[in-house]
């Protein structure tokens, strides 16, 4: 979940300074993570108790569990850390400590999604946890949906699909996604709805060439940038993995800006499903003591490669299956040419043969 908290921090002054281009500083210092990345945490909290309780057996009752899980820890982050940006009406359900929604379509379940999208094992339980996550406050189908798309995306991408595949899944699913963000960013303006940001998100991540790339494209955008950044970069995270440098800075603003607690959720949450960011070590003395340090490389990197490779042998054998079958059709037909060659020889020596049963040829 660093990426969407790398996207925030690298957004966060820009949302109501926006600029139209991707030439710009990535990190200043006055940077700052911002509401999307405490409600993060507040989701990765949740989805470590959904790691040591949930059963397909007894899922409503346990989804139930998740959700008060959730809105706990949404309440405690978020009266730690009050001045963090947060939209009015999620602010007023903070600060009363509502345990009930209130139909928001806004972009926040979306941009504090993606620890569901790494904790879970299937594309199936992604979109379950982000209906669960978004349900706690936006329960809008606007807002549902939003979450389930980033959350779909994440996992496609951590899983190994290439961008068309994500591209046609989301397509399919959730947006249509018909504009190119040369087309979207000459008219974009501020939008606080999942309907006005994730689609463009998505999008930003779809036309990147890297994790950085991907950050500069939804920051271009304008709009609400530092959410428009979390979601692309929970998603640029899964695809391509997060350069080092980033990280670092990341962890550096992090532990300038968030206690010792948030910090230990970040970490049990990686150290928990390190499996779904990194391929892992086999090394279990480093993982009790203190995790795994020296991270492997990005699992979805690693995994659309093998699938790369899966596929091009398919072809392969495919291919050669295809020649072993146009070359017993060539020997058939040259078996039946033969055959037919034969023919003429064949039928003179029967003329032959009867004509001499009639009398009508003498041997000398």
């Amino acid at each position: 979940m660093y990426g969407a908290i790398a996207g925030d921090i690298v957004g966060s002054i820009y949302e109501w300074n926006n600029i139209k281009t991707k030439q710009f500083p990535l990190f200043k210092k006055s940077c700052f993570p911002t509401d999307d990345s405490f409600m993060t945490v507040a989701v990765a909290s949740a989805c470590i108790y959904w790691k040591d309780h949930h059963r397909m057996e007894t899922l409503e009752r346990d989804a139930q569990d998740f959700k008060d899980a959730l809105i706990s820890e949404m309440h405690r982050i978020g009266n730690r850390y009050p001045d963090k940006g947060y939209g009015g009406r999620f602010h007023k359900w903070l600060l009363r400590r509502s345990r009930q929604p209130y139909h928001s379509c806004g972009n926040g379940s979306a941009m504090r999604v993606s620890p569901c999208a790494f904790a879970a094992d299937s594309l199936w339980e992604a979109e379950l946890m982000a209906r669960f996550s978004a349900e706690v406050t936006h329960d809008h189908p606007e807002g549902v949906k939003g979450a389930q798309a980033t959350a779909a995306a994440i996992y496609l991408a951590r899983t190994g699909k290439t961008r068309s595949e994500i591209r046609d899944y989301i397509r399919l699913h959730y947006y249509p996604l018909e504009k190119k963000l040369s087309e979207i960013r000459p008219v974009y303006r501020f939008d606080e709805t999942c309907q006005g940001t994730v689609p463009e998100a998505i999008e930003a991540f779809l036309e990147s060439s890297s994790f950085e790339d991907a950050i500069r494209n939804a920051i271009s955008l304008g709009g609400d940038s530092d959410t428009l950044a979390a979601i692309t970069g929970g998603i640029a995270e899964a695809y391509y993995g997060i350069p080092k440098e980033i990280k670092d800075y990341v962890k550096a603003f992090l532990r300038r800006d968030m206690d010792a607690n948030e910090l230990r959720i970040i970490r049990t949450f990686r150290n928990l499903y390190a499996h779904a960011f990194h391929v892992l070590y086999d090394d279990v003395v480093k993982f009790r003591f203190g995790g795994y340090k020296e991270e492997g490389p990005a699992v979805g990197p690693v995994r659309r490669k093998a699938h790369r490779k899966a596929l091009a042998e398919k072809m392969a054998r495919q291919e050669e299956a295809r020649k072993a079958e146009e070359q017993h059709i060539r020997e058939e037909w040259q078996t039946e040419q033969a055959m037919l060659d034969r023919v003429p020889a064949i039928v003179l020596l029967q003329e032959l043969r009867l004509a001499t049963e009639r009398g009508e040829m003498t041997h000398e």
